[in-house]
Protein backbone atom coordinates (compact mmCIF):
# COMPACT_ATOMS: atom_id res chain seq x y z
CA UNK A 1 0.00 0.00 0.00
CA UNK A 2 2.82 2.41 0.84
CA UNK A 3 4.39 1.91 -2.58
CA UNK A 4 1.15 2.48 -4.50
CA UNK A 5 -0.19 5.32 -2.31
CA UNK A 6 1.57 8.17 -4.26
CA UNK A 7 0.03 6.95 -7.55
CA UNK A 8 -3.44 6.74 -5.99
CA UNK A 9 -3.03 10.18 -4.40
CA UNK A 10 -1.91 11.74 -7.69
CA UNK A 11 -5.17 10.49 -9.23
CA UNK A 12 -7.21 11.64 -6.20
CA UNK A 13 -8.42 8.07 -5.71
CA UNK A 14 -9.63 6.72 -2.41
CA UNK A 15 -8.13 3.45 -1.18
CA UNK A 16 -10.07 1.54 1.44
CA UNK A 17 -8.19 -1.27 3.19
CA UNK A 18 -10.04 -3.85 5.26
CA UNK A 19 -8.17 -6.56 7.16
CA UNK A 20 -9.14 -8.86 10.01
CA UNK A 21 -8.39 -7.40 13.46
CA UNK A 22 -6.36 -10.38 14.63
CA UNK A 23 -2.77 -11.02 13.50
CA UNK A 24 -2.42 -13.40 10.56
CA UNK A 25 0.39 -15.77 9.70
CA UNK A 26 0.94 -17.15 6.24
CA UNK A 27 3.52 -19.21 4.42
CA UNK A 28 4.37 -17.27 1.28
CA UNK A 29 7.26 -15.69 -0.57
CA UNK A 30 7.10 -12.10 0.73
CA UNK A 31 8.79 -10.65 -2.36
CA UNK A 32 6.39 -12.32 -4.80
CA UNK A 33 3.35 -11.56 -2.65
CA UNK A 34 4.38 -7.90 -2.51
CA UNK A 35 4.77 -7.86 -6.30
CA UNK A 36 1.32 -9.36 -6.79
CA UNK A 37 -0.39 -6.87 -4.49
CA UNK A 38 1.47 -3.91 -6.04
CA UNK A 39 0.50 -5.06 -9.55
CA UNK A 40 -3.15 -5.54 -8.59
CA UNK A 41 -3.37 -2.13 -6.91
CA UNK A 42 -1.52 -0.36 -9.75
CA UNK A 43 -3.82 -1.93 -12.35
CA UNK A 44 -6.88 -0.98 -10.32
CA UNK A 45 -5.66 2.62 -10.04
CA UNK A 46 -4.67 2.78 -13.70
CA UNK A 47 -8.13 1.80 -14.95
CA UNK A 48 -10.11 3.74 -12.37
CA UNK A 49 -10.99 7.34 -13.24
CA UNK A 50 -9.61 10.18 -11.13
CA UNK A 51 -11.61 10.49 -7.94
CA UNK A 52 -12.60 6.81 -8.05
CA UNK A 53 -12.35 4.12 -5.41
CA UNK A 54 -10.08 1.11 -4.93
CA UNK A 55 -10.66 -1.49 -2.24
CA UNK A 56 -8.12 -3.93 -0.79
CA UNK A 57 -9.79 -6.54 1.40
CA UNK A 58 -8.32 -9.51 3.25
CA UNK A 59 -10.73 -12.05 4.69
CA UNK A 60 -9.86 -15.02 6.87
CA UNK A 61 -11.78 -18.16 5.89
CA UNK A 62 -11.00 -21.14 8.10
CA UNK A 63 -7.24 -21.63 7.68
CA UNK A 64 -6.94 -19.56 4.52
CA UNK A 65 -6.66 -15.89 3.66
CA UNK A 66 -8.47 -14.40 0.70
CA UNK A 67 -7.08 -11.19 -0.78
CA UNK A 68 -9.38 -9.15 -3.02
CA UNK A 69 -8.76 -5.97 -4.98
CA UNK A 70 -11.81 -4.20 -6.37
CA UNK A 71 -12.29 -0.86 -8.10
CA UNK A 72 -15.04 1.15 -9.71
CA UNK A 73 -13.23 1.65 -12.99
CA UNK A 74 -13.42 -0.09 -16.35
CA UNK A 75 -11.95 -3.50 -16.94
CA UNK A 76 -12.49 -7.02 -15.68
CA UNK A 77 -15.47 -7.61 -13.39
Amino acid sequence: VEIVRPFLDSRRQILEVTVPPEPMMMHADPVRLTQVVINLLNNAAKYTPPGGHVWLTIVKKDNELELMVRDDGTGID
